[in-house]
């Protein structure tokens, strides 16, 4: 691969950062409101996503099952990204759009 088209690539990276950088920090308060809320009256955090944002969802949610920077309890939160006997049978049966809404259901 030559420098010039590192070169691009990194460019065309740090556009993206500067165009999404002003609105990132309200999106991200805002999720962390609303997931404040969900946990102080005691709901449970779930997560989905599919390829590599499937893996981000676990991640996620062991995150706030496990800890995150300091010790505390766990917090209650799931990946509807881990059960692939029921991923694909709701798959098989419903259709692939169905897999997550049938878990929350």
């Amino acid at each position: 691969m030559n420098t010039h088209l590192i070169n691009n690539i990194i460019e065309e990276h740090q556009k993206l950062i500067e165009n999404i950088k002003a609105a990132l920090p309200e999106s991200i308060s805002a999720i962390c409101s609303s997931c404040k809320t969900t946990l102080e009256s005691r709901g449970k955090l779930m997560f989905c996503g599919n390829g590599g944002s499937a893996a981000d969802s676990q991640h996620l949610a062991a995150e706030f099952v496990g800890r995150f920077q300091t010790e505390r309890s766990g917090l209650p939160a799931i990946a509807l990204t881990t059960d692939t006997s029921v991923l694909t049978a709701v798959g098989n049966d419903y259709g692939f759009d169905d897999i997550f809404a049938r878990q929350v259901e």
